[in-house]
């Protein structure tokens, strides 16, 4: 069963990935069955269909199904642990941005200067998916979002930037060997 609002974006045929036990096994939508569903229903049954000869399962088997959906709306991914509430209670994510000059006082270590400073942006949370969210607020492709420790930070704070982007892969790219 998936909600109305996904399965009616998915085509017959269409091609699907299936996690079944250890392995990924591509699928294919074979059809849906919004008449089997009890009237006013927010979800919609799904068969896909896929050779499984030579992978072992079992009938009655939970499976996790994956599928790309494009969306008209723009946004960025990040992480659910980089959005934060703001005093108002509205979802907010801090971004690092490069300081021009920051003075000694402000350095957060002794030896080497802070070399970015935390500023706060309102975001609107247009979808999330697993640990993700998809997240919309003027944002732009090179800014650098704090995706850790948000609890320990305030805007204006100095920091030091660590990338971290090699360790994260939002749910549009796959991770690892799928």
């Amino acid at each position: 069963s998936l909600p109305r609002r996904v399965a009616d974006r998915l085509q017959l045929k269409q091609q699907l990935w299936v996690v079944l036990g250890e392995q990924l096994v591509e699928c294919q939508v074979a059809y849906r069955a919004i008449e089997e569903m009890p009237a006013g229903s927010k979800t919609v049954r799904l068969a896909v269909q896929s050779d499984l000869t030579e992978i072992p399962w079992a009938f009655g088997q939970t499976v996790e199904v994956r599928f790309q959906l494009a969306t008209d709306q723009a946004g960025y991914w990040v992480p659910m642990s980089a959005l934060h509430r703001d005093a108002s209670g509205l979802w907010s994510i801090y971004l690092a941005q490069a300081a021009q000059e920051i003075s000694p006082a402000e350095q957060t270590d002794e030896n080497t200067p802070a070399t970015h400073k935390i500023t706060s942006q309102l975001v609107q949370l247009l979808h999330w998916q697993n640990d993700w969210a998809l997240v919309d607020g003027g944002l732009a492709a090179d800014q650098l979002v704090v995706v850790n420790g948000t609890h320990r930070i305030v805007s204006g704070q100095s920091v030091h930037v660590h990338d971290v982007t090699e360790e994260l892969a939002p749910p549009d790219k796959p991770r690892g060997d799928e």
